[in-house]
């Protein structure tokens, strides 16, 4: 009876990759004959911005602020529908993404595509036990976090592969780890958690690395941009992501945004609770996640444990979480997947399935009003603390 109630994870991970294939393709699909659909023109949408913004800010940087004018700029650049987009990265992005605006556009996505993909499996092989076949590896290159990714040009790649490698250079090359922790200012809600988990454990290098390189980007960014951009940008930015994360039932073009964010504080918008009330749980869970990573990291040494922790926790501390975020915790289950060597309780390899499906199966449940993906990755989290020695 004992035996019936466990699964063999390894013996899961083909069939739970040919499902999350399947969903990721009918979703896409759906999302291509919606009514909708301008929102993935040009193809890889979220994409324009990297490559636009810099050719916009070269010629008036304040336009960035400007939605209006940011757009009647940008569209006749291209020969499709655009949908509104609106410029909300911290100015020293446009350094690092200035390079791909001097392509044209096509070949721009194609190396943004192929060459964050390639270096995000690199550096999530490195989680994979070296006896497992190369199976998990075409499985995370299929998982439902690529697939959206590639479809939509999202950073989600570049961001996975920060953290990633952060965590692989944490205990034997610390400043290498700061280093990676502060370019995470390009994305800087999805450097929440470090912080706290280097001063747990006392890295005080990695520390020092992280804040003098967001200080340069800054001070880089603060000479060549000028006060002024900066100051436009912290009266737009925070306003405009909030503005999304919020929107209620009747902002029904924001709600599509809404269908594919996992934090605590827009499921609970979703649900229609009150604005101050859902803030109030975010900033409380966020508060316990930082304490419980910084408490997790020093107390648990091995890297896929502390990948399961990151991934997890990393999506919940930020109220501006969505779908395409969710690299670190799909390389961490792969990985987890296949470094299993014995079998373990359904409800365990369940709910690790669910977590590795999350990115395709959130959008139908929130667009139902079942927002359980914070759930989800809660539910991951504590069983990640709580569960027997992994095997990486």
């Amino acid at each position: 009876m004992a035996s019936s109630l466990r699964w063999h994870p390894r013996a899961c991970l083909p069939w739970v990759s040919y499902a999350g294939l399947l969903l990721s393709v009918l979703a896409i699909w759906q999302l291509a004959c919606n009514p909708l659909q301008e929102f993935l023109k040009p193809i890889g949408a979220d994409f324009f911005n990297v490559w636009a913004a810099p050719r916009v800010a070269a010629h008036d940087i304040t336009a960035l602020f400007d939605i209006g004018r940011y757009m009647a700029t940008i569209r006749p650049w291209f020969d499709v529908p655009l949908a509104t987009r609106n410029w909300s990265y911290p100015l020293y992005d446009l350094f690092f993404y200035a390079p791909f605006s001097w392509l044209p556009y096509g070949l721009a996505l194609a190396v943004w595509s192929v060459g964050g993909l390639a270096a995000y499996l690199l550096i999530s092989r490195t989680f994979i036990s070296r006896g497992a076949s190369r199976l998990p590896l075409l499985c995370l290159g299929v998982s439902p976090f690529v697939l959206i990714n590639l479809t939509y040009g999202q950073n989600g790649f570049l961001i996975a592969g920060l953290s990633l490698g952060a965590l692989l250079a944490l205990p034997r090359r610390p400043f290498l780890a700061g280093v990676l922790i502060g370019l995470l200012c390009i994305k800087p809600h999805f450097g929440l958690l470090w912080p706290a988990i280097l001063l747990g454990l006392g890295a005080w290098r990695s520390f020092a690395a992280a804040a003098c390189t967001v200080l340069c980007c800054a001070a880089a960014s603060l000479a060549v941009h000028g006060a002024e951009a900066w100051q436009l940008y912290l009266q737009h930015a925070g306003p405009v992501h909030l503005h999304f994360a919020a929107a209620s039932a009747e902002q029904g073009m924001l709600r599509n945004f809404q269908l594919m964010m996992l934090s605590p504080f827009t499921s609970l918008r979703l649900l229609e609770l009150p604005f101050t009330l859902a803030m109030g749980v975010q900033l409380a869970l966020s508060l316990l996640l930082m304490l419980t990573c910084a408490w997790g990291f020093r107390r648990h040494t091995a890297l896929l444990r502390r990948a399961l922790m990151l991934g997890s926790a990393s999506l919940l501390v930020t109220p501006y979480a969505f779908n395409y975020d969710a690299g670190v915790l799909t390389a961490a289950l792969i990985a987890w997947f296949a470094s299993s060597t014995d079998t373990t309780a359904r409800w365990h390899t369940g709910l690790f399935v669910a977590g590795l499906l999350l990115p395709v199966w959130v959008m139908p449940l929130n667009s139902v009003l079942i927002p359980v993906a914070p759930l989800c990755l809660l539910l991951i989290f504590i069983t990640t603390l709580h569960m027997r020695p992994l095997t990486a």
